[in-house]
């Protein structure tokens, strides 16, 4: 466990030094529309799987909610650096005391908070599953926003917008996999994080904590 946490500190590290690379020299900004057309994506994708027999409903409210959301934006908030596009534990590999980022095929420009979100509900994944108590979860988190090094406000309109988009996106992958999959164990399994993903994002609409 303490182990990890110095990697995910050393990843936390890597992230502030390549955002601080990568940043425009000439300023500009990043329209928050780009993840409201992103989360009407995959809300169309989920509507089809529901045509097709995925038995999770979407709310018709949530696109209304998640503009709103993104309306609520502050400016200061929407400076941009390089971003990865797909920062995740998949795309890192360490020898315990290095750490290298790879597949920059998505590299493209948008909010420091962009990668940052990725990774850390990445990790909150972990704590989805049986092997790992959210505990010891927690303390990679907060070992990376450590390494990181400036505060982040997770309970900001941006933080909860990527929050939303990010579990959009995970829905809709399950949605995929649910109609490939034979198993019903497995569908149920799909169907249940499904689930358990939309009462997040309701949580998150309306203001509440993250679970």
């Amino acid at each position: 466990m303490s182990r990890a946490s110095a990697v995910c500190r050393r990843v936390g590290q890597w992230l502030a030094l390549f955002q601080a690379f990568t940043k425009p020299a000439s300023p500009d900004s990043f329209d928050p529309a780009e993840i409201v057309a992103y989360c009407a994506r995959r809300l169309r994708l989920l509507e089809e799987a529901r045509s097709a027999g995925f038995p999770v409903v979407m709310p018709r409210e949530i696109l209304g909610q998640v503009e709103r959301l993104a309306g609520g934006i502050g400016s200061g908030d929407l400076g941009v650096v390089g971003r990865h596009n797909d920062f995740r534990p998949d795309n890192i590999v360490t020898d315990g005391d290095r750490v290298a980022v790879l597949d920059f095929t998505g590299f493209t420009y948008g909010p420091p908070l962009y990668d940052f979100m990725k990774f850390q509900m990445k990790l909150e994944d972990f704590a989805r599953g049986t092997t790992l108590r959210p505990r010891a979860v927690g303390r990679w988190q907060s070992a990376f926003l450590d390494g990181y090094g400036s505060p982040v406000d997770l309970g900001s309109p941006l933080a909860r917008l990527l929050r939303v988009a990010n579990s959009l996106d995970k829905m809709s992958e399950l949605a995929v996999c649910h109609r490939a999959a034979a198993w019903s164990l497995i569908r149920r399994r799909q169907v249940r994080h499904c689930r358990a993903r939309l009462e997040e994002i309701g949580r998150v609409l309306a203001g509440g904590e993250v679970r």
